[in-house]
């Protein structure tokens, strides 16, 4: 009987080189199944090194025979070019066999995910209910009927070129921790960040988010949720940690929430549990809000650090006043100064910003308030990181899209799977509202952020050679860099193209 699930997760793009969490995605979609009794295989690409495609047929051609179904979790970016690779082996080896796509990528442009001919179905949203239903309705019925299940979209078995889009659902997806199938992973060895030595594991403290940021994906898709943010019971996300810890060895826990610190006294709470457990790890949050961090007290910030906390992720966006208030970040180029300075009397936690650049009207002069605010961050944060920032996509259904839309943002958004392939934060991708000199400026700043405040000599320990040679190149870069920044000289950067070619080297 057919009645087994191979779960894919594909290959990433450049920052997967030095970041591999477990692919939670899978693990959470595979709950039902596990609870229904269904056999479920989870395969990650990511761990499988150069010769992954090669191991995948071989897993195909082993199981092909007992499988109801495949499931692919899709990204942006080069993910999509790994998803129909491998759609494409799936039906090479079992040509009547389903092909299901669902992650973010399948969430937002579900049309888009069927210009790939051996996509069968897409799973947007939460996950785990609808993989089951889904499931279940193929081994009972098969192809020849619709499933009409929420949240799944499907061709339409009386018309194939037609699409069929059934409503999902507005619920949050809660998943029990005794009821997340850790155990489908058979070793968590391979997940860790910047090769350090610490097991990694994300998991979430709340759900949902209540900002209203501009440019953001998560206002449209929580828009018919309530409540729009939900704290999880602190004593439940403690339990769920220290059970990561004796069952899995795990070293860091890392919050993947939209935003963590919403409620303060929640994380407070949390921590309280976290500490009486003395479970000795170290945390990272994901989301965190400027305002939010000018509101912790010196004694908030002190349990952090004290519970193993190395860093915040946050939201700085611009430093320009005039692009934050078009974001709607409800904050100040004035907030973010003051919420760097009071976290750098706190150096163990890390201040991880991100920004963004490219959204249309923003003018050079906003971006090179942009960069002196980044300077500014590194010479008074000892301990501020500069992440890589994004270069504005434009999301249709977010408010920045539709406030914007006569400046050509339309004709940007990708129509084509192909296209799609190249929207990563390294990608290329047309931004036809940007002229070239605010382009190449970008490039300079982009370039720079990996450098300006000495990540890779402060956040790397791997021995590999690839990361000796990082840390030795880093160090003779810094002081041109410098001099690049200091006049704002964007002309002539070979050193883009060496960037370009390096992140195509470790891509592949």
């Amino acid at each position: 009987m057919k009645n087994n699930v191979l779960l894919i997760y594909p290959p990433m793009g450049f920052s997967g080189t030095f970041v591999c969490h477990p692919p939670l995605s899978l693990i959470y979609a595979a709950a039902e199944l596990v609870k229904k009794k269904i056999p479920v295989t989870i395969f990650d690409a990511r761990t499988m090194g150069g010769d992954w495609k090669k191991k995948l047929s071989e897993v195909l051609r082993d199981t092909h025979a007992g499988l109801s179904a495949v499931g692919i979790s899709v990204m942006s970016g080069r993910p999509i070019a790994a998803a129909i690779e491998i759609s494409r082996r799936v039906k090479k080896i079992a040509p009547h066999l389903p092909v299901i796509w669902g992650g973010p990528h399948a969430t937002f442009y579900p049309e888009t995910c069927f210009q790939c001919a051996d996509c069968d179905y897409v799973i947007r949203g939460y996950g785990s209910r609808p993989l089951e239903q889904l499931v279940s309705h193929l081994q009972r019925s098969g192809r020849q009927t619709s499933s009409g299940i929420a949240g799944v979209s499907e061709r339409n078995p009386a018309a194939p070129g037609n699409i069929l889009h059934h409503p999902a659902t507005s619920d949050y997806e809660i998943i029990s921790y005794p009821d997340i199938p850790y155990h489908l992973i058979n070793d968590y060895s391979p997940y860790r960040q910047l090769d350090g030595p610490r097991r990694i594991f994300s998991l979430y403290s709340s759900f949902g988010c209540p900002h209203q940021c501009a440019f953001c994906s998560s206002p449209a898709y929580y828009k018919n949720f309530f409540p729009k943010y939900l704290c999880l019971p602190p004593q439940d996300v403690a339990a769920h940690a220290e059970h990561l810890v004796r069952a899995y060895a795990a070293g860091y826990l890392y919050f993947i929430d939209d935003d963590s610190f919403v409620h303060l006294a929640h994380i407070d709470r949390l921590l309280d549990e976290l500490l009486r457990r003395n479970l000795r790890i170290g945390l990272g949050f994901r989301g965190a809000h400027v305002n939010e961090i000018n509101r912790m007290s010196d004694a908030f910030l002190e349990k952090l650090t004290l519970a193993g906390t190395d860093i915040l992720h946050i939201g700085a966006e611009s430093g320009s006043d005039r692009m934050l208030a078009l974001m709607r970040k409800n904050c100040t180029r004035a907030n973010i100064i003051a919420a760097n300075r009071k976290l750098a009397r706190y150096p163990r936690i890390k201040a991880a910003y991100n920004f963004v650049f490219g959204i249309p009207t923003e003018t050079y002069d906003d971006m090179r308030a942009t960069k002196e605010l980044i300077e500014q961050l590194v010479a008074e944060n000892p301990a501020a990181v500069i992440f890589p920032p994004n270069r504005y996509r434009p999301l249709p259904g977010t408010a920045l899209f539709n406030q914007l839309g006569e400046h050509g943002q339309a004709a940007a958004v990708p129509r084509t799977l192909e296209q799609w392939c190249a929207v990563e934060v390294e990608g290329q991708f047309p931004t036809p509202w940007i002229r070239p000199p605010q382009q190449r400026y970008f490039k300079l700043i982009f370039l720079g952020s990996y450098f300006i405040d000495r990540k890779i000599e402060r956040l790397t320990s791997g021995s590999r050679s690839r990361y000796r040679l990082l840390r030795i190149l880093a160090r003779l870069y810094l002081p041109l860099l410098r001099l690049r920044w200091r006049f704002n000289l964007s002309g002539c950067l070979i050193e883009w193209t060496i960037f370009r070619i390096f992140k195509r080297r470790r891509s592949r």
